[in-house]
């Protein structure tokens, strides 16, 4: 074992990236600024969007073109938008995928906090059980984060060439091109990056974690071959 590596900065550091990744999950689980328009473009009727929330300004419905223009921010299951989540313009199957991801990783996220906060505070962080449970729930968040961004940033990549006929994105995507006016003027905004950074700490604390097992794995075993081989001498001199 190396004696110069310190339990106790192992397993401070793996919570500090913890906590990290946690207060990131709520904010990127909760504001409303995964996608937004560039703040001095006014030509747009849309102004930003969360998992939960969009706020837009002067939006029809493309499908139902003589009907109610949408205005102001509203949660995204209000029924002021029931028609447009019946036409699939506001949750097209991707979002509800994004949506799920997140969902998953936020739940996740928050039962690994309490794995955590037991282990650090309590004795169970010399139980290789608790730290590699803990590790992999880091690792369960960072994957399910990190393919709601994937998703999410792919399918509103705003790099996406426009049809000239129509002024609507060019891509495999069914949907990105009609889901938001003016995807051109768009960018991944500041909740989006906090799902990155949540993955990211998430990953390193998980990391963490899976070494103090391993080392804490590998103090047990030192410690019962020398208490075997303690046993033995001591039968010896018998």
């Amino acid at each position: 074992m190396n004696e110069t590596r310190s339990p106790k900065l192992f397993i401070g550091t793996g919570l500090v990236f913890g906590v990290g990744s946690m207060l990131c999950n709520i904010l990127g689980f909760s504001t409303p600024y995964w996608l937004q328009v560039w703040p001095r473009v006014g030509d747009t009727s849309f102004k930003n969007l969360g998992l939960w929330q969009v706020c837009i300004a002067g939006f029809r419905n493309p499908k139902d073109l003589w009907g109610k223009v949408y205005y102001g921010c509203w949660w995204i299951f209000a029924r002021e938008y029931d028609r447009l989540r019946q036409d699939d313009i506001l949750l097209p199957p991707w979002f509800q995928a994004v949506q799920t991801m997140a969902t998953f990783s936020f739940i996740i996220n928050c039962i690994m906090i309490i794995f955590l906060i037991v282990v650090v505070t309590t004795n169970f962080r010399a139980s290789v059980k608790c730290l590699v449970t803990t590790a992999t729930l880091g690792a369960l968040t960072c994957f399910f984060s990190l393919i709601a961004v994937i998703i999410f940033g792919v399918a509103t990549d705003t790099y996406r060439p426009l049809d000239k006929q129509t002024g609507l994105g060019l891509d495999i995507f069914s949907d990105r091109g009609k889901w938001m006016p003016r995807p051109e003027y768009t960018f991944l905004s500041w909740s989006y990056i906090c799902e990155v950074f949540c993955a990211i700490f998430a990953l390193v604390s998980s990391v963490i974690l899976f070494f103090e097992s391993h080392f804490i794995r590998k103090a047990k075993i030192l410690y019962e071959k020398q208490s075997l081989r303690t046993s033995v001498k001591s039968m010896s001199q018998i």
